[in-house]
């Protein structure tokens, strides 16, 4: 008379999951479904009877229990997860420790100082996120050179990055080195613009520059490092308006020595930034 068999196989498991899903357990034999009456499968609280199994919900760290009553020999029992798979970083979903990033048209995240992959196209360098998750992405060029008060004539964007940006209008302002952009995928951005005095400090922090004044930090071979390596942009140089009043007749200009203030009136470079 053969004798029942009683087995019992605990597995703990640990998936990957983001907390936007919980995980779905499938449990199968290797070898077909013979016996497959025979098994009582528990998930956490989540229990089924008979093999293949699928469904059982959970959060990836339950313990799976599989119970065999029946006279097979049983070799290895596997039970996977069919957790769904981590989104794909974008612009859209950045955080503070996707700072230094490229990001391309299409929105993607892809590791900073490294070109992007082929059929992608590479669009700047995301220097600023905010609690809420907006923030700055810096440009690879620079656009036309202008002077403040035209920059003041422009367009105030304040819906991205908690701050006030200045659009640049149209392709004179942008030059040939800016393709135009209102989305970078499915994230919505506000096409180029100059940024405040506060938001270069932020990015060119953020970005690792050691090279400060009393007003600031500005750009050094830090920050350029992110611009050029692997992604080919041009690195920054010379003078750059910010979109920041000094007082009547000043406006304020970073330098990759220091930040100052000089007359409205001249024609400086510009470094834009896509808000988003």
């Amino acid at each position: 008379m053969i004798k029942k068999l009683l087995f019992l196989l605990v597995l703990l498991l640990t998936a990957t999951t983001g907390a936007w899903a919980q995980d779905t357990y499938k449990v199968s034999m290797k070898d077909g479904v013979k016996d497959a009456d025979k098994w009582t499968v528990k998930v956490g609280e989540g229990q089924a009877q008979a093999l293949p199994i699928g469904g059982l919900k959970g959060d990836g760290s339950e313990t799976v229990t599989l119970k065999y009553n029946g006279r097979l020999k049983v070799k290895s029992v596997t039970a996977t997860s069919d957790a769904a798979p981590a989104a794909e970083p974008t612009a859209a979903n950045a955080t503070a420790t996707d700072i230094g990033k490229v990001v391309c048209a299409a929105g993607h995240l892809h590791d900073a100082k490294t070109a992007v992959p082929d059929g992608c196209t590479a669009v700047g360098i995301l220097g600023k996120v905010t609690e809420t998750g907006h923030g700055l992405i810096l440009a690879l060029q620079d656009a036309t050179q202008q002077s403040w008060n035209t920059i003041n004539g422009w367009a105030s964007v304040t819906t991205y990055a908690g701050t006030t940006l200045k659009l640049l209008p149209d392709n004179a302002a942008r030059g040939t080195n800016l393709t135009s952009y209102t989305t970078l995928g499915s994230t919505t951005v506000s096409n180029w613009c100059v940024a405040q005095k506060s938001d270069y400090d932020a990015i060119f922090t953020n970005l690792g520059s050691t090279t400060e004044d009393s007003d600031g930090k500005t750009y050094d071979d830090n920050v350029n490092a992110y611009i050029t390596t692997g992604v080919g942009g041009t690195p920054i140089s010379g003078e750059y308006w910010s979109a920041t009043e000094n007082n009547d007749i000043y406006g304020w200009i970073f330098h990759s020595d220091f930040w100052n203030a000089v007359p409205k009136g001249g024609d400086r470079s510009l470094r834009p930034v896509l808000g988003f």
